[in-house]
């Protein structure tokens, strides 16, 4: 359950698999994930807030 007026984010990731061979796949992936990754760590605090703000 989303409270008040909820704000839709878009996050722009590229596909790993566009354009990638067997040998740049694996790489490319792995940025995708790590890129994913630091963009929900840096969300998750942020969302806690949020939530202890709510009456």
């Amino acid at each position: 359950m989303f409270p008040g007026r909820p704000r839709r984010v878009h996050w722009s990731v590229p596909d790993p698999a566009a354009g990638a061979t067997d040998q740049a796949g694996h790489p490319a992936f792995q940025r995708t994930a790590g890129d994913i990754d630091a963009r929900i760590r840096y969300l998750l605090p942020i969302l806690a807030q949020t939530q202890e703000a709510q009456p």
